[in-house]
């Protein structure tokens, strides 16, 4: 788990931090359903990517890895 509260020590704990938040505004979402947060995940891989936003899309990714990990354990 990341510890949100020191500073982060490397890039990877600054990435990891940023996917977590993203994550975590996504998962606000769950009510609508899992299908319906995937989707909302995957439009905005796809918004991201049209605009060229690399660093942005690759964080998506991760946050998509990590949503149907999570969600395979329902």
């Amino acid at each position: 788990m990341i510890d949100l509260s020191r500073p982060p020590n490397s890039g990877q704990d600054v990435v990891a931090a940023r996917v977590r938040r993203m994550l975590t505004s996504y998962l606000f979402n769950c009510p609508r359903g899992p299908a319906s947060v995937r989707e909302m995940i995957c439009s905005d891989i796809q918004r991201f990517t049209e605009l060229g936003a690399r660093h942005y899309v690759a964080d998506l990714i991760e946050v998509l890895k990590q949503y149907d990990s999570a969600c395979s354990k329902c």
